[in-house]
């Protein structure tokens, strides 16, 4: 199901977190932690290109366990100034590939 854009909703805040062993505080979840994270930011130059951008695709580490895009080390706005774009997904750190 592809839902389509709705201007209401608010893109500037960080997704819901896989839930962690510890407290979770370290991980800047704005919309708290659960089993409802899987979720994608995209970080992309303004104004937008008029051609296809190079796109780097980052998976946050953590051993299985700790982690999430919410982190700072997750946040690419530098990287989008240079002209490029930013893949940054989370989720369940993808249980039962295969």
């Amino acid at each position: 199901m592809v839902a389509d854009f709705d201007p209401d909703r608010p893109y500037d805040r960080k997704g819901v977190v896989s839930v962690q062993p510890a407290s979770g505080d370290w991980v800047e979840a704005d919309s708290g932690m659960g089993e409802n994270c899987l979720n994608l930011n995209v970080w992309a130059p303004e104004p937008p290109a008029d051609k296809a951008l190079p796109m780097a695709v980052y998976i946050h580490g953590g051993g299985f366990e700790y982690g999430a895009n919410t982190q700072i080390t997750s946040n690419a706005s530098g990287f989008a100034a240079s002209g490029r774009a930013f893949d940054d997904p989370d989720g369940t750190v993808f249980p039962q590939l295969g």
